[in-house]
């Protein structure tokens, strides 16, 4: 009998049905090039083509064709095809010793599978995760149930309860968190070495994980705290340990016609408060100008206005290179405008 060609029309009737008409029983996946022979298409996930879905009496006949069939009798690994044969017949209570039948084999895996099915290593039902989403929706766990999750963890770190792959994950993830709600919580500097790659950064913690995406934030606090020597090649230098001195906030600056539009806001026909004061304006480079201060702005649209106010006050010796000349009326009037600006504030 020709084993090889009732294996590949089994197979192949297994591909032609998941496309036009799926079992909508228990199955099971077989893999058509064997895993102990060929690992390298073990994954289904990744080689969905070497996926045949059986029912269970199937894929008991498809183990024993493979070792059959003489297509892989001269293969290295054709004991574990036996083996994995044999295994299907482990365990069976009902004919003692004997092999079973497909159909008696396949009736056991059903059985098993409708006994199991929810129970822990099982996945529950779309029926009976909707029944127990319904009743345990806004109930709280009582008390000994609290007791025992708490016991249940006691002693164990989150490496041991969710592993290390996902532990790793959950502290990065609190740390994005934390940097985006605390980011202003340690606004110190420090200077950070890294003893493998001799980098040498100064910047806040938040800021260094932010240009190295690999490292998180809670093994710095540690480092900064001296509770362990290095993270990752990182060294903290305490001896060198400053704060970053603030940086002077530059002057707002204004564009050439909002100063214009400035200067005609401030004009008599705009505000009846208006210094129209023809006052002498010096300038380093032998410029001397006598003209209001609104002149002398749109002359020079690289001056402000309010710039010139306290040169004409006396509070400021000048103002990108301009002085005026201070004579006793352009003090007398200095002081008379601020006198009626201080009543006008009064009044209102």
């Amino acid at each position: 009998m020709n084993y090889d060609s009732i294996y590949d029309l089994l197979m192949s009737r297994a591909k032609m049905r998941k496309i036009y008409y799926p079992l909508q029983c228990y199955t099971e996946d077989h893999h058509i090039l064997p895993a102990c022979l060929f690992p390298e298409f073990k994954n289904l996930r990744k080689h969905p083509e070497n996926c045949a879905i059986l029912t269970p009496e199937e894929h008991y006949v498809a183990h024993q064709l493979l070792i059959k069939m003489a297509r892989y009798k001269s293969y290295a690994g054709f004991y574990k095809l036996v083996l994995g044969a044999q295994m299907m017949t482990v365990g069976n209570k009902v004919i003692k010793g004997a092999i079973r039948s497909n159909k008696l084999f396949g009736w056991i895996k059903r059985k098993i599978h409708e006994e199991t099915v929810g129970k822990p290593g099982h996945p529950h039902t779309q029926k009976t995760k909707d029944y127990l989403s319904a009743i345990n929706t806004g109930k709280e766990p009582s008390q000994i149930t609290r007791d025992k999750i708490a016991a249940a963890f006691k002693d164990k770190t989150i490496d041991e309860i969710l592993g290390k792959e996902k532990a790793a994950s959950k502290r990065l993830k609190e740390a994005e968190t934390r940097k985006r709600t605390h980011y202003t919580s340690d606004k110190k500097y420090y200077l950070w070495v890294n003893i493998r790659t001799g980098i040498i950064e100064y910047r806040r913690k938040y800021e260094l994980v932010e240009k190295y995406p690999e490292l998180i934030l809670n093994p710095l606090s540690s480092l900064t705290r001296n509770k362990r020597s290095q993270y990752k090649g990182w060294h903290w230098c305490e001896s060198t340990f400053i704060k970053k001195p603030k940086q002077v906030p530059k002057p707002r600056t204004y564009s050439v016609d909002a100063r214009k539009q400035m200067s005609l806001d401030s004009e008599k026909e705009n505000n009846p408060n208006a210094d129209l004061y023809e006052y002498t304006w010096h300038h380093p480079t032998n410029k001397t100008i006598t003209c209001t201060r609104y002149d002398l702005v749109r002359a020079y649209p690289d001056l402000i206005l309010n710039a010139l106010s306290p040169l004409i006050r006396a509070k400021r010796k000048n103002y990108k290179g301009w002085s005026v000349e201070l004579t006793v009326e352009v003090t007398r009037l200095s002081d008379a405008r601020a006198n009626k600006n201080k009543e006008r504030h009064v009044k209102t």
